[in-house]
C-alpha cells in the first residue's frame, strides 16, 4: 500500500501542511522552508529568496530503501527547480539520528533491484554535488555509511556534539567501498586518513571528525546546530548568486569527472551479490535482531 508523503511548509513564523503528489511505500521526509532575512545589500531579485530544510523521517534510524532514495530524489529536484530556493539543509527530525544508513535489508533483493536502489544512491550523490544550491549537511546524531555519502555531497558539514558516531563503515560488513566514493572521501580528509577510515570501516567521534576535516563545525545543542547552519547559509547568499555558483561548479568540476569515470554500479552489485558478502551482512542483520531482542 502506498502512503502519499507528508510535506510541511515553513516560512518564517507561518506554517503550513500540504500534501504532493509523490507516493511512497515506506518512510517520510519532512520539507520546511525559512525565508532569507535581506540585507542592505541586498537586491530586488534577492528579496523573497529562501532556504529549503530537507528533515530525513523514517524511525527508528532513518534508513533507506529504494522506496526512500527515490522519494528523497524527487524531493530535492523539486526544491532544485524551485528558483525562489538559494539553498538546502539536509538533517533529520528524529532525535540523536541522521541516519543509520541503507536498510539491511535491501541487500537479500534481487540484481534487479539492487541496480536500480545503487543506481539511485549514486544519482542522488551526484544531484547534490553538482546543485546550484548552496547545500549542508546538519548532522544531529549519529551519522553512518549513506548518511556520510549524503554529507559528502554537501558544500558543509556541521554536527551537533555529543557522544554521536560518523564514518563509513561498509567494510565492517564485507562491503568494499565504490572507487568514487574513496574519491571525495580523499578531498575532504587527504589521502591517508581516507585510506585508513574507508578500508578499515572506521567510526569516529564528533571530535575526531572535526579534527581530521570530516566536519566543518560542532554545535552544543540540536536547536544550535539548526539555527547556525540557517545563519551560514543566509550569510553565503549575501554573495551575488550567478558569480558564487558559477565558481562553486567550476570548483567542482574534475572531481564530478572522477565521478562520472569511475562510476560502476554493475560491478559494485557483483561485489554484494558475492556469497561472502552475503554471508557477513546476513550475520549483521542477525546481530542486528539479536541486540533488538535483548532491549
Amino acid at each position: 500500500m502506498s502512503l502519499p508523503l507528508r510535506h510541511s511548509v515553513r516560512t518564517g513564523e507561518v506554517f503550513a501542511s500540504t500534501k504532493l503528489n509523490i507516493l511512497s511505500a515506506r518512510g517520510i521526509i519532512d520539507l520546511s522552508y525559512k525565508k532569507i532575512e535581506a540585507s542592505s545589500s541586498s537586491t530586488e531579485s534577492e528579496n523573497g529568496r529562501r532556504i529549503a530544510i530537507i528533515s530525513f523521517n523514517n524511525p527508528p534510524a532513518n534508513t533507506f530503501s529504494l522506496e526512500q532514495i527515490s522519494e528523497f530524489q524527487k524531493i530535492f529536484k523539486a526544491v532544485e527547480a524551485d528558483v525562489s530556493t538559494r539553498g538546502v539543509i539536509l538533517t533529520s527530525s528524529l532525535n540523536n539520528m541522521f541516519t543509520a544508513g541503507v536498510d539491511l535489508s535491501t541487500f537479500s533483493r534481487d540484481k534487479e533491484y539492487l541496480l536500480e536502489f545503487w543506481t539511485a544512491i549514486s544519482s542522488i550523490f551526484r544531484q547534490i554535488y553538482s546543485s546550484r544550491l548552496l547545500t549542508i549537511s546538519a548532522i544531529n546524531g549519529h551519522c553512518l555509511a549513506l548518511g556520510v555519502v549524503f554529507a559528502l555531497a554537501c558544500q558543509d558539514r556541521f554536527m551537533v556534539e555529543g557522544n554521536y558516531k560518523i564514518g563509513l563503515n561498509e567494510t565492517q560488513v564485507g562491503l568494499p567501498l565504490p572507487a568514487w566514493l574513496i574519491e571525495v572521501l580523499k578531498l575532504i580528509v587527504g589521502n591517508r586518513l581516507a585510506e585508513k577510515y574507508a578500508s578499515d570501516g572506521v567510526v569516529i567521534s564528533v571530535q575526531e571528525a572535526l579534527k581530521s576535516g570530516l566536519i566543518d563545525r560542532s554545535f552544543g545543542s540540536q536547536t544550535e546546530l539548526v539555527q547556525q547552519s540557517i545563519k551560514y547559509l543566509q550569510q553565503r547568499c549575501a554573495v551575488p548568486e550567478y558569480s558564487q555558483t558559477k565558481t562553486i561548479s567550476v570548483s567542482r568540476k574534475d572531481y564530478l569527472q572522477v565521478f562520472d569515470s569511475k562510476l560502476n554500479v554493475a560491478e559494485f552489485v557483483d561485489e554484494i551479490m558475492k556469497p561472502e558478502t552475503q554471508a557477513r551482512i546476513n550475520a549483521a542483520i542477525k546481530s542486528l535482531s539479536n541486540r533488538k531482542k535483548s532491549i
